[in-house]
């Protein structure tokens, strides 16, 4: 869509019709200022675009057209601005099926929409495109790519003193930092988020210190500050906002704290009050509280409850979306093979393998359930049928090239070896390790 002045619209029309620059004249503009407008020697005013446009209407509306002022008045920086949200709207419904997206139809579009903002100076919708550019490269784990885009947009943003866009930033650069188990930055740019909304009049106020206490109860969660993630709950308690799922995910944090503070009965009521309301919570983390109840009914020697809320978590496996089915039964099994529950876990490794058969799953995520398939024959000293799903994990990740895991392999292989008494065989994959390293 090209951007055109005023004036070249006005030529382009009137020459469509075939029309002399004096046919659009009468006693209150003269054909001198037409041809001044059309060559941009002279601004159009909403006065003169008027006139103009009611002479145009009186011959296209033999086409079934109407030519209105605000048409002709539409600067060429607004044309870039509708161009740069026609755009977004078209990509929108792409953004929001990742499954399906061309990520370099993406990719090009984004391109385009910041090349025209940058032209034209629309910086306000440079740093929009930026947020919402930011978001898709989150949504893809691009955390780098994420936090230059969120970076560029808070410049502006605190250019134009725009607070709330700053605070909205500022908890997902801390969301991104979190995701990059960088918690120290995280908790930096929570803070400072929680400070903003503290210090000034939004109408968001306290969504904005619900999201970054949140953030900041992670993080301390995470580097076991737990004292601090406590406080920072009782805060997040005391804020009047209504939540129910960002009060579910820190209701669960609460209780994983009791839980690594040896507090287990603290911990098992609050599990409890959680499981009350199991229709109403969110299913990821419903997962997430069957998955830690039965660790703790393990720690707590109520291995029956434990084994009962894994079956549980997985009675959900239907409502999970398809493309997440097989990460989601391997962390149930992680989670039986905690609680030593090893039939429970291999019953579940078994249907990944079933349903890899019939869709094609990532094959990391196929190492991932051969690995733990082979601990669990080798605690069970099933040495043969360990050796078989280690060598599968390493034939895996050998042909992606996956350095970091292929020693995490190699190291196991050279273990079970040496369990099994092969000690040459051990000493291949020992030096396996150092070659990888070296590479």
């Amino acid at each position: 869509m090209e951007i055109l002045s005023p004036g070249k619209k006005i030529k382009i029309l009137r020459k469509k019709l075939g029309l002399r620059q004096d046919q659009l004249t009468d006693e209150r503009i003269t054909r001198s200022l037409i041809s001044m407008i059309e060559n941009g020697k002279r601004r159009l005013n909403r006065k003169t675009a008027t006139i103009i446009a009611i002479k145009l209407n009186g011959f296209y509306k033999n086409l079934g057209q109407e030519i209105t002022p605000e048409y002709l008045l539409e600067s060429e920086e607004q044309q870039a601005s509708n161009i740069v949200d026609e755009n977004m709207d078209s990509l929108k419904p792409i953004l929001k099926n990742k499954k399906e997206a061309d990520q370099q139809h993406v990719f090009e579009s984004f391109e385009r929409m910041i090349e025209l903002a940058n032209q034209w100076e629309l910086q306000e919708k440079e740093a929009e495109i930026f947020i919402i550019r930011g978001k898709y490269y989150f949504d893809k784990g691009e955390y780098n790519l994420t936090l230059a885009d969120y970076f560029n947009s808070l410049e502006y943003y605190i250019a134009a003193r725009k607070v709330e866009y700053i605070a909205i930033l500022y908890i997902r650069i801390s969301k991104c930092y979190i995701k990059m188990s960088l918690f120290e930055q995280a908790a930096f740019y929570g803070d400072k988020a929680y400070l903003l909304a503290d210090s000034t009049k939004l109408p968001n106020s306290n969504e904005i210190k619900a999201k970054s206490l949140f953030n900041k109860i992670v993080c301390y969660g995470k580097t076991a500050k737990f004292d601090l993630t406590l406080q920072e709950i009782e805060k997040f308690k005391n804020l009047k906002y209504a939540n129910d799922s960002l009060h579910d995910e820190v209701t669960l944090i609460e209780a994983e704290t009791f839980f690594y503070l040896k507090n287990y009965e603290k911990a098992k009521k609050i599990y409890e009050r959680l499981l009350h309301r199991e229709s109403k919570i969110d299913i990821d983390t419903l997962i997430r509280i069957f998955e830690n109840a039965s660790m703790l009914y393990n720690k707590i020697g109520e291995p029956s409850n434990a084994r009962g809320a894994l079956k549980k978590a997985v009675s959900y496996k239907e409502q999970i979306e398809e493309q997440r089915v097989g990460i989601f039964l391997l962390n149930i099994a992680h989670s039986y093979y905690k609680i030593n529950d090893f039939d429970g876990a291999i019953h579940l490794l078994d249907e990944i393998m079933l349903i890899s058969k019939e869709k094609n799953l990532s094959e990391i995520l196929l190492t991932d359930a051969y690995i733990l398939s082979s601990e669990i024959y080798k605690a069970r000293q099933s040495f043969l049928q360990a050796e078989e799903y280690l060598l599968k994990s390493e034939y895996y990740l050998e042909k992606n090239n996956c350095r970091s895991k292929l020693n995490v392999v190699y190291s196991l292989l050279g273990e079970l070896y040496c369990d099994m008494g092969n000690i040459n065989a051990s000493k291949v994959y020992f030096q396996k390790i150092r070659n990888n390293q070296r590479a």
